[in-house]
């Protein structure tokens, strides 16, 4: 009996993401480190958790955009970055774009801007598709 009334009295958190968001400064300090290696499949990875990451907090990445818009955008920018990195990528702007507030992406106009109008000259079609 006391088990069920300390689960009543614990407090829970109201938002789902509640632990998610605490962790996530630790996450995508881990995240942007794999962005930067030199492993492709590293990198893609990253990529795909940051992809989970915006569908499961829909503008909860809002205070760190200012640190991975900057290595998304390399990477979409990079000559030599393979494609499925590069539109991984442009799905991954895509998502930061529609679920979190213009706001947050002012500081990047510019540099968001240039990076997508050159990604829209690529040779692989998909990558323009995608841009």
């Amino acid at each position: 009996q006391t088990g069920v009334s300390d689960l009543r009295s614990a407090k829970i958190p109201q938002k789902p993401g509640h632990y998610l968001q605490q962790a996530l400064p630790p996450l995508l300090h881990n995240v942007n480190k794999e962005l930067r290696g030199k492993s492709g499949k590293g990198k893609l990875a990253a990529l795909q958790l940051l992809h989970q990451l915006v569908t499961c907090l829909p503008g909860g990445l809002a205070e760190h955009v200012k640190t991975v818009l900057p290595e998304l955008l390399k990477m979409v920018a990079e000559e030599g970055s393979a494609s499925n990195i590069k539109i991984e990528a442009l799905v991954v702007v895509r998502l930061l774009l529609d679920s979190h507030d213009a706001w947050n992406f002012r500081a990047h106009v510019h540099d968001l801007s240039k990076v997508l109008l050159d990604a829209t000259k690529e040779k692989y079609y998909r990558v323009t598709a995608e841009a």
